[in-house]
């Protein structure tokens, strides 16, 4: 493995394009220096906070705090206005792995795991110091990844082992009361991050990032995959200027167009195994020009933002 990783990384290499892509005619330039994500290649890590052992997933949420799983619970990334970043624990459960985090109308959401690979549902309210506790257990599911949640309220969780998504259900009036649990997709070889835009669910797939609208009645559409790379993927982000990945095997970054032509990556090796990203908000990076990223082999929660 560790051979064919270094193969991997020497391939991957270090510029500021995206792939070797050719732009369909009459599309923006999308690696200009001025696009999206185009500063990808020129950009600089700087560690927030570690000691977050495995540290996973992460997210904004709709009061602009910043919330981190891993492997030893669940944190909140704060910055005291000074410089000064720290990680809160909130919870911790023995034997137990926080996985895919979210957020519905003033609630958190996160997937934990347990060492044999049980999966359960946690949750709180986005208060001062949330106070999560196990909401509901995923049966038939072995290692629940990734988590998102559409505009009506639904869950999606993706069980890696299954090569499923499964989708959750909450009671109208009870949001810490989960009322059902089904396949909503089936097939998938290792599905892992996800997450919803324009009504359809964007998700992960071993080394593809692929696509599924999200019908009028709930159910799935035809699967698009949109990218194709021999790698592994983890977590990803997703809004109109395209899609953000963390590759999680090359230590790198890559942005593609929602078309899934490429629009930037940073250097091969420049993280230690990333597991997701998210756009800064102005408290780390100025805004368009940085991102917030976990890395597993790091323990870490990183800032990577465009040189001035």
């Amino acid at each position: 493995m560790q051979r064919a990783t270094s193969l991997l990384l020497a391939i991957a290499g270090c510029v500021g394009a995206p792939d070797t892509e050719t732009e369909p005619a009459g599309l923006e330039p999308l690696d200009s220096v001025d696009g999206p994500y185009g500063w990808l290649g020129r950009g600089t890590r700087r560690t927030l906070v570690d000691g977050i052992r495995l540290a996973e997933n992460l997210t904004f949420s709709s009061d602009g705090r910043l919330f981190v799983t891993g492997a030893d619970g669940l944190y909140e990334i704060v910055d005291d206005g000074t410089g000064v970043v720290e990680a809160r624990q909130l919870a911790a459960v023995p034997g137990h792995g926080f996985n895919g985090i979210t957020e519905i109308d003033g609630v958190l959401y996160a997937l934990s795991v347990d060492f044999l690979g049980s999966s359960s549902l946690y949750a709180a309210a986005l208060t001062a110091t949330p106070s999560f506790r196990e909401i509901h257990v995923l049966t038939g599911v072995t290692l629940a990844n990734g988590l998102a949640a559409d505009a009506a309220g639904h869950l999606y969780v993706s069980s890696s082992l299954q090569g499923q998504i499964l989708r959750l259900q909450r009671a109208p009036e009870d949001p810490f009361s989960i009322t059902a649990q089904e396949v909503w997709l089936s097939g998938l070889v290792e599905p892992n991050g996800l997450k919803v835009s324009a009504s359809a669910l964007t998700f992960v797939d071993l080394g593809s990032v692929r696509r599924a609208a999200i019908g009028d009645d709930g159910r799935a559409g035809p699967v698009t995959t949109i990218v194709s790379r021999f790698t592994f993927f983890d977590d990803l982000f997703v809004d109109d200027r395209g899609i953000l990945v963390a590759n999680t095997l090359a230590g790198s970054l890559q942005a593609f167009g929602p078309n899934g032509f490429g629009r930037g990556r940073t250097c091969a090796g420049t993280f230690a195994n990333p597991s997701a990203v998210v756009p800064a908000d102005a408290r780390f990076a100025p805004a368009g020009s940085g991102l917030i990223v976990t890395e597993r082999g790091g323990g870490r929660v990183s800032s990577y933002r465009a040189e001035p």
